[in-house]
C-alpha cells in the first residue's frame, strides 16, 4: 500500500496526450507532454523532483509549447557525446520526438530556461520507414558517434541512421580510420545503416555502443 502513487493534480488537455517524458538532468525540472495534433507541451514541475520534497500542486504549470509532427508517440533523450559536434547547445538541451502520423523524427532544442523551444532543421524522414513509433539515441563511450535506432511498428523492423560523425577517441594511431578531431563524416545529413527485420511490430527500442 505504501507504494501506491498519489494523484496530486489533474490537468485537462485540449487534445489527446500521446507521449510523456520527464527531464532527467539537474537544473529546471520539466515534464514534456506530446498531444495528438502535433504539440509538445512544456510543464514546470516546481519542487516535485526535489529529493527533499516540499513541492506544491500549484507549482505544476505549463510554460510553453513546440509544434512537432502529427501523432507524436515517443520522446527520447539525446545521449551524452564527447564534443557535441551535433548538439551545439549541449545534448541535455534537446529531446528527439517520433511523430507517427507524419512518419518523421524531430530534434527539439530548448532555451536555456526550458520554457520554450524550437524544432531544429532537417527532420529525419525516409520512405523506408513504414510506421515509425519510437526512437533511441545510441550510448557513447570512448567512440563518439551519432546513431539513432528507429522502431518501425508497421514495417516490422528496427532501422539505424547515422546523423553525425564517428570519432575514435580511444583507438588512435597512424593509418587508423575516423581519427580525432573530425572523424568520419556522414554521407549526407542522415546515413541509412540498414534494418533488422522482426516477426512482429516493435514498439520500443534501446540502443548502446556495445553488443
Amino acid at each position: 500500500a505504501s507504494q501506491k502513487p498519489t494523484v496530486i493534480k489533474t490537468i485537462d488537455m485540449e487534445n489527446r496526450p500521446t507521449a510523456v517524458n520527464v527531464r532527467p538532468n539537474d537544473g529546471p525540472r520539466r515534464a514534456f507532454i506530446a498531444t495528438q495534433e502535433g504539440q509538445l507541451h512544456i510543464y514546470d514541475l516546481g519542487n516535485y523532483l526535489n529529493a527533499s520534497g516540499g513541492g506544491a500542486a500549484a507549482e505544476i504549470v505549463r510554460k510553453g509549447g513546440v509544434t512537432v509532427g502529427r501523432n507524436p508517440t515517443h520522446i527520447a533523450y539525446a545521449k551524452p557525446h564527447d564534443t557535441n559536434k551535433v548538439y551545439t547547445q549541449g545534448f541535455d538541451r534537446e529531446v528527439i520526438v517520433t511523430s507517427r502520423g507524419d512518419r518523421r523524427i524531430d530534434w527539439v532544442q530548448f532555451a536555456a530556461d526550458f520554457n520554450s523551444g524550437v524544432v531544429r532543421a532537417n527532420p529525419l524522414t525516409d520512405t523506408r520507414l513504414v510506421d515509425p513509433i519510437a526512437a533511441e539515441d545510441a550510448e557513447n563511450h570512448g567512440t563518439e558517434s551519432y546513431v539513432l535506432s528507429v522502431a518501425d511498428y508497421g514495417g516490422k523492423q528496427v532501422s539505424n541512421y547515422r546523423y553525425g560523425p564517428v570519432v575514435f577517441w580511444t583507438n588512435q594511431g597512424s593509418g587508423k580510420a575516423c581519427q580525432p578531431p573530425d572523424g568520419c563524416a556522414t554521407n549526407g545529413t542522415f546515413e541509412f545503416g540498414g534494418s533488422f527485420a522482426l516477426p512482429g511490430g516493435p514498439f520500443q527500442v534501446s540502443g548502446s555502443n556495445i553488443p
